[in-house]
């Protein structure tokens, strides 16, 4: 269950003066008697007191503050056009700026790069392995499939076995139809001859 009371100092003041002044108009309609608010009435006068003193300290210090700042912005332009002065002066050396605690400037060379650069040839070690230096190109030459061995268009044709001649016959000539290659589809020209068999 929430307070009745007030949590900021400026809204319990305004409750604690409403309050004790409608207690101590209307007292007995209240049953209370005088004894039971001189407590009460002697804490609020001191509330009184302490609570106009923090506002005035309070106000104070908001001053005091406003001015503390106001000093320290005129302070530091004054130093930094002093500070800029002495930095550009040639006869104060980098041993009394750091003495001053001001900058001081940093006079040591950069240290040059050591490692070499990556080759542009190096994505392609597998192209450029075999090609003069001159030739590698931020390009990537298209690949280039290798040409076939030329085939013979002409496979020898398959020996010719000798055929019997059937029984009966006493002589025949055996002629063989061309053979197609498998392999080049060539026709084997010219077949040979078989010479006549004689019947055994």
């Amino acid at each position: 269950m929430p307070s009745y009371l007030p949590a900021s100092d400026a809204d319990f003041d305004a409750w604690r003066v409403n309050f004790l002044a409608y207690a101590n108009t209307h007292r007995p309609q209240l049953g209370l008697t005088l004894g039971d608010l001189i407590g009460v009435n002697t804490l609020a006068s001191i509330w009184d007191g302490q609570y106009a003193a923090h506002n005035a300290a309070k106000n104070a210090a908001q001053a005091a503050t406003q001015n503390k700042d106001a000093a320290r912005a005129g302070l530091e332009a004054a130093i930094r056009a002093l500070v800029q002065r002495l930095q550009a002066a040639s006869d104060v050396d980098d041993a009394e700026r750091a003495a001053l605690l001001i900058t001081v400037p940093d006079r040591a060379p950069s240290p040059l790069p050591t490692a070499r650069p990556p080759s542009p040839c190096r994505p392609r070690a597998r192209w450029c392995a075999s090609t003069p230096a001159s030739a590698c190109s931020t390009a990537s030459p298209s690949p280039t499939k290798p040409s076939p061995p030329a085939r013979a268009n002409r496979r020898a044709c398959p020996p010719w076995k000798s055929d019997v001649a059937s029984p009966g016959i006493t002589s025949v000539i055996l002629v063989r139809r061309p053979k197609r290659s498998v392999e080049t589809g060539a026709t084997c020209d010219n077949p040979p001859v078989l010479g006549s068999a004689e019947h055994r």
